[in-house]
Protein backbone atom coordinates (compact mmCIF):
# COMPACT_ATOMS: atom_id res chain seq x y z
CA UNK A 1 0.00 0.00 0.00
CA UNK A 2 1.48 3.35 -1.00
CA UNK A 3 1.82 6.41 1.21
CA UNK A 4 -0.90 8.07 -0.87
CA UNK A 5 -3.50 5.91 0.85
CA UNK A 6 -2.71 7.44 4.28
CA UNK A 7 -4.08 4.54 6.37
CA UNK A 8 -6.94 3.98 3.91
CA UNK A 9 -7.36 0.28 3.10
CA UNK A 10 -8.78 -1.38 0.00
CA UNK A 11 -10.60 -4.51 1.16
CA UNK A 12 -12.69 -7.29 -0.33
CA UNK A 13 -15.40 -8.43 2.05
CA UNK A 14 -17.07 -11.80 1.53
CA UNK A 15 -20.79 -12.59 1.73
CA UNK A 16 -21.98 -12.42 5.33
CA UNK A 17 -25.02 -13.69 7.22
CA UNK A 18 -26.30 -11.00 9.59
CA UNK A 19 -29.16 -10.61 12.03
CA UNK A 20 -30.46 -7.05 11.96
CA UNK A 21 -32.98 -4.51 13.17
CA UNK A 22 -34.12 -1.97 10.57
CA UNK A 23 -34.12 1.64 11.75
CA UNK A 24 -34.33 5.24 10.62
CA UNK A 25 -32.11 7.94 12.06
CA UNK A 26 -29.46 10.55 11.45
CA UNK A 27 -25.70 10.16 11.30
CA UNK A 28 -25.46 11.61 14.80
CA UNK A 29 -27.37 8.60 16.13
CA UNK A 30 -24.49 6.18 15.63
CA UNK A 31 -23.99 4.27 17.79
CA UNK A 32 -24.82 5.61 21.31
CA UNK A 33 -28.48 6.36 20.53
CA UNK A 34 -28.81 2.91 18.98
CA UNK A 35 -27.15 1.05 21.82
CA UNK A 36 -30.44 -0.12 23.33
CA UNK A 37 -31.32 -1.77 20.01
CA UNK A 38 -27.86 -3.30 19.70
CA UNK A 39 -28.32 -4.69 23.23
CA UNK A 40 -31.63 -6.30 22.26
CA UNK A 41 -30.03 -7.71 19.13
CA UNK A 42 -27.02 -9.05 21.02
CA UNK A 43 -29.19 -10.77 23.63
CA UNK A 44 -31.35 -12.36 20.94
CA UNK A 45 -28.26 -13.63 19.10
CA UNK A 46 -26.41 -14.91 22.16
CA UNK A 47 -23.98 -17.68 21.24
CA UNK A 48 -24.36 -17.02 17.49
CA UNK A 49 -22.47 -13.74 17.02
CA UNK A 50 -19.27 -14.06 14.99
CA UNK A 51 -18.18 -10.45 14.42
CA UNK A 52 -18.44 -6.82 15.48
CA UNK A 53 -21.63 -4.77 15.53
CA UNK A 54 -22.29 -2.95 12.25
CA UNK A 55 -24.51 -0.25 10.79
CA UNK A 56 -25.39 -0.61 7.10
CA UNK A 57 -26.47 2.71 5.59
CA UNK A 58 -28.69 3.11 2.54
CA UNK A 59 -27.87 6.67 1.48
CA UNK A 60 -30.57 6.55 -1.18
CA UNK A 61 -33.28 6.65 1.49
CA UNK A 62 -33.26 9.91 3.38
CA UNK A 63 -36.84 11.11 3.93
CA UNK A 64 -37.86 10.65 7.57
CA UNK A 65 -34.23 9.86 8.31
CA UNK A 66 -31.55 7.71 6.72
CA UNK A 67 -32.37 4.00 6.47
CA UNK A 68 -29.94 1.87 8.45
CA UNK A 69 -29.77 -1.81 9.34
CA UNK A 70 -28.22 -2.42 12.77
CA UNK A 71 -26.46 -5.78 12.47
CA UNK A 72 -24.41 -8.52 14.02
CA UNK A 73 -22.74 -11.19 11.87
CA UNK A 74 -24.15 -14.55 12.99
CA UNK A 75 -23.60 -18.25 12.35
CA UNK A 76 -27.33 -19.05 12.14
CA UNK A 77 -30.46 -17.15 11.18
CA UNK A 78 -32.33 -15.34 13.95
CA UNK A 79 -35.96 -14.31 13.41
CA UNK A 80 -38.50 -12.50 15.60
CA UNK A 81 -41.01 -9.67 15.26
CA UNK A 82 -38.27 -7.01 15.15
CA UNK A 83 -35.20 -9.03 14.20
CA UNK A 84 -34.62 -10.46 10.73
CA UNK A 85 -31.71 -12.21 9.04
CA UNK A 86 -30.23 -11.90 5.56
CA UNK A 87 -27.06 -12.52 3.62
CA UNK A 88 -25.36 -9.29 2.61
CA UNK A 89 -23.43 -9.66 -0.61
CA UNK A 90 -19.67 -9.42 -0.71
CA UNK A 91 -18.33 -6.01 -1.69
CA UNK A 92 -15.13 -4.08 -2.21
CA UNK A 93 -14.64 -1.11 0.08
CA UNK A 94 -12.23 1.63 0.92
CA UNK A 95 -12.02 1.80 4.69
CA UNK A 96 -10.50 4.06 7.29
CA UNK A 97 -10.62 3.53 11.05
CA UNK A 98 -11.77 6.36 13.30
CA UNK A 99 -10.42 6.40 16.84
CA UNK A 100 -12.07 8.29 19.66
CA UNK A 101 -15.17 10.44 19.96
CA UNK A 102 -18.05 9.91 17.56
CA UNK A 103 -18.58 13.67 17.46
CA UNK A 104 -15.31 13.92 15.51
CA UNK A 105 -16.00 11.06 13.12
CA UNK A 106 -16.83 13.54 10.34
CA UNK A 107 -13.14 14.44 10.12
CA UNK A 108 -12.29 10.83 9.33
CA UNK A 109 -15.13 10.58 6.82
CA UNK A 110 -13.84 13.71 5.13
CA UNK A 111 -10.36 12.23 4.80
CA UNK A 112 -11.77 9.04 3.26
CA UNK A 113 -14.12 10.71 0.78
CA UNK A 114 -11.61 13.41 -0.13
CA UNK A 115 -9.21 10.68 -1.24
CA UNK A 116 -11.98 9.08 -3.29
CA UNK A 117 -12.91 12.36 -4.93
CA UNK A 118 -9.28 13.17 -5.74
CA UNK A 119 -8.78 9.77 -7.39
CA UNK A 120 -12.23 9.54 -9.02
CA UNK A 121 -13.14 6.46 -6.97
CA UNK A 122 -16.92 6.10 -7.20
CA UNK A 123 -18.93 4.86 -4.20
CA UNK A 124 -22.31 3.19 -4.35
CA UNK A 125 -25.41 4.34 -2.49
CA UNK A 126 -24.37 2.18 0.46
CA UNK A 127 -21.94 2.57 3.35
CA UNK A 128 -20.98 0.67 6.47
CA UNK A 129 -19.70 1.40 9.94
CA UNK A 130 -18.12 -1.45 11.91
CA UNK A 131 -17.88 -0.82 15.65
CA UNK A 132 -14.61 -2.56 16.46
CA UNK A 133 -14.51 -1.21 20.00
CA UNK A 134 -17.22 0.63 21.93
CA UNK A 135 -16.64 2.06 25.41
CA UNK A 136 -19.57 4.12 26.67
CA UNK A 137 -17.61 5.38 29.69
CA UNK A 138 -14.32 5.91 27.84
CA UNK A 139 -15.28 7.14 24.35
CA UNK A 140 -11.70 8.11 23.57
CA UNK A 141 -11.02 4.35 23.31
CA UNK A 142 -13.70 3.79 20.65
CA UNK A 143 -12.60 2.38 17.29
CA UNK A 144 -14.93 2.45 14.27
CA UNK A 145 -14.07 1.25 10.78
CA UNK A 146 -15.75 3.46 8.16
CA UNK A 147 -16.36 1.61 4.91
CA UNK A 148 -17.28 3.21 1.58
CA UNK A 149 -18.72 0.52 -0.71
CA UNK A 150 -17.22 0.83 -4.19
CA UNK A 151 -18.94 0.83 -7.55
CA UNK A 152 -16.54 -1.34 -9.56
CA UNK A 153 -17.39 0.12 -12.96
CA UNK A 154 -14.24 -1.13 -14.67
CA UNK A 155 -14.91 -4.71 -13.52
CA UNK A 156 -18.42 -4.63 -14.95
CA UNK A 157 -17.17 -3.00 -18.12
CA UNK A 158 -14.56 -5.71 -18.70
CA UNK A 159 -17.06 -8.49 -18.00
CA UNK A 160 -19.64 -7.18 -20.45
CA UNK A 161 -17.08 -6.42 -23.15
CA UNK A 162 -16.09 -10.09 -22.98
CA UNK A 163 -19.73 -11.23 -22.87
CA UNK A 164 -20.66 -9.29 -26.01
CA UNK A 165 -17.40 -9.30 -28.00
CA UNK A 166 -15.24 -12.10 -26.61
CA UNK A 167 -11.96 -12.47 -24.73
CA UNK A 168 -9.68 -10.95 -27.38
CA UNK A 169 -11.80 -7.80 -27.51
CA UNK A 170 -11.72 -7.56 -23.74
CA UNK A 171 -7.92 -7.77 -23.75
CA UNK A 172 -7.73 -5.03 -26.38
CA UNK A 173 -10.20 -2.67 -24.70
CA UNK A 174 -8.83 -3.19 -21.18
CA UNK A 175 -5.16 -2.82 -22.18
CA UNK A 176 -3.12 -1.03 -19.47
CA UNK A 177 -6.11 -0.77 -17.10
CA UNK A 178 -4.02 -2.48 -14.41
CA UNK A 179 -1.59 0.45 -14.65
CA UNK A 180 -3.82 3.46 -15.31
CA UNK A 181 -7.19 2.56 -13.77
CA UNK A 182 -6.45 1.49 -10.20
CA UNK A 183 -7.67 2.77 -6.85
CA UNK A 184 -4.60 4.99 -6.56
CA UNK A 185 -4.47 6.20 -10.18
CA UNK A 186 -4.85 9.93 -10.67
CA UNK A 187 -8.03 11.33 -12.16
CA UNK A 188 -5.96 12.40 -15.19
CA UNK A 189 -4.62 8.88 -15.79
CA UNK A 190 -8.09 7.39 -15.44
CA UNK A 191 -9.54 9.86 -17.93
CA UNK A 192 -6.68 9.17 -20.35
CA UNK A 193 -7.19 5.41 -20.12
CA UNK A 194 -10.97 5.70 -20.42
CA UNK A 195 -10.69 7.81 -23.58
CA UNK A 196 -8.43 5.21 -25.18
CA UNK A 197 -10.72 2.36 -24.09
CA UNK A 198 -13.78 4.05 -25.59
CA UNK A 199 -11.94 4.70 -28.85
CA UNK A 200 -10.96 1.02 -29.03
CA UNK A 201 -14.54 0.01 -28.24
CA UNK A 202 -15.84 2.29 -31.00
CA UNK A 203 -13.71 0.41 -33.51
CA UNK A 204 -15.02 -2.98 -32.42
CA UNK A 205 -18.76 -2.40 -32.01
CA UNK A 206 -21.87 -1.14 -33.66
CA UNK A 207 -24.26 1.07 -31.70
CA UNK A 208 -26.40 -1.84 -30.50
CA UNK A 209 -23.40 -3.75 -29.16
CA UNK A 210 -22.02 -0.65 -27.48
CA UNK A 211 -25.35 -0.01 -25.77
CA UNK A 212 -25.51 -3.64 -24.65
CA UNK A 213 -22.10 -3.26 -22.99
CA UNK A 214 -22.33 0.19 -21.44
CA UNK A 215 -25.93 -0.03 -20.24
CA UNK A 216 -24.90 -2.93 -18.01
CA UNK A 217 -22.29 -0.83 -16.21
CA UNK A 218 -24.72 1.64 -14.65
CA UNK A 219 -24.20 3.03 -11.18
CA UNK A 220 -25.54 0.97 -8.27
CA UNK A 221 -28.53 2.73 -6.83
CA UNK A 222 -30.64 2.28 -3.73
CA UNK A 223 -33.00 -0.67 -4.21
CA UNK A 224 -35.54 1.10 -2.03
CA UNK A 225 -35.58 4.21 -4.21
CA UNK A 226 -35.80 2.27 -7.47
CA UNK A 227 -38.66 0.25 -5.95
CA UNK A 228 -40.46 3.53 -5.29
CA UNK A 229 -40.00 4.61 -8.92
CA UNK A 230 -41.24 1.21 -10.08
CA UNK A 231 -44.35 1.61 -7.94
CA UNK A 232 -45.01 5.06 -9.43
CA UNK A 233 -44.74 3.62 -12.93
CA UNK A 234 -47.03 0.69 -12.18
CA UNK A 235 -49.68 2.98 -10.72
CA UNK A 236 -49.56 5.59 -13.49
CA UNK A 237 -48.64 3.36 -16.41
CA UNK A 238 -46.41 5.96 -18.07
CA UNK A 239 -42.87 7.27 -17.84
CA UNK A 240 -44.02 10.90 -17.58
CA UNK A 241 -45.28 10.22 -14.05
CA UNK A 242 -41.89 8.80 -13.10
CA UNK A 243 -40.08 11.87 -14.46
CA UNK A 244 -42.50 14.16 -12.61
CA UNK A 245 -41.86 12.25 -9.40
CA UNK A 246 -38.10 12.52 -9.92
CA UNK A 247 -38.36 16.29 -10.39
CA UNK A 248 -40.14 16.52 -7.04
CA UNK A 249 -37.27 14.69 -5.35
CA UNK A 250 -34.42 17.17 -4.63
CA UNK A 251 -31.70 14.53 -4.79
CA UNK A 252 -32.51 13.76 -8.42
CA UNK A 253 -32.38 17.21 -9.98
CA UNK A 254 -31.85 19.96 -7.41
CA UNK A 255 -28.67 19.29 -5.46
CA UNK A 256 -28.71 22.82 -4.00
CA UNK A 257 -32.02 22.07 -2.29
CA UNK A 258 -30.58 18.74 -1.20
CA UNK A 259 -27.56 20.54 0.24
CA UNK A 260 -29.73 22.93 2.23
CA UNK A 261 -31.75 20.01 3.56
CA UNK A 262 -28.73 17.87 4.40
CA UNK A 263 -26.52 20.63 5.75
CA UNK A 264 -27.70 19.96 9.30
CA UNK A 265 -26.05 16.53 9.23
CA UNK A 266 -23.57 16.52 6.35
CA UNK A 267 -20.83 18.53 4.72
CA UNK A 268 -20.45 18.96 0.97
CA UNK A 269 -16.95 17.76 0.09
CA UNK A 270 -17.18 18.58 -3.61
CA UNK A 271 -18.09 17.12 -6.97
CA UNK A 272 -16.35 14.84 -9.40
CA UNK A 273 -15.94 15.38 -13.14
CA UNK A 274 -19.50 14.16 -13.81
CA UNK A 275 -21.03 16.56 -11.30
CA UNK A 276 -21.72 13.88 -8.70
CA UNK A 277 -21.97 15.43 -5.25
CA UNK A 278 -19.95 13.92 -2.39
CA UNK A 279 -21.14 14.29 1.20
CA UNK A 280 -19.58 13.40 4.52
CA UNK A 281 -20.99 13.38 8.02
CA UNK A 282 -20.32 16.29 10.30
Amino acid sequence: MSNNMQDIKHEKIEDMLVAYIAARGTFEDSPPKWMSRFNVLRESCEGLICGSAMALYDYGVYTKGVHVDLCYPVTERVESDDIKSKIIEGVEVLSLTHYGLYEKMGETYKKLYSFMREHEVVPTAYGREVYLEYHADEPERNATELQAVLHKWETRFARHVERVLGLKAREAVMKDSDLLYTIESTAHDKAKWLKAAMETLDGLTDEEQKFEILSCCAHEFSDRRTAKLRAVYKEAGNIEAVIKFMHEDPDWYDWKRAYRRRSATAELVGTDSTGKVYWVNQ
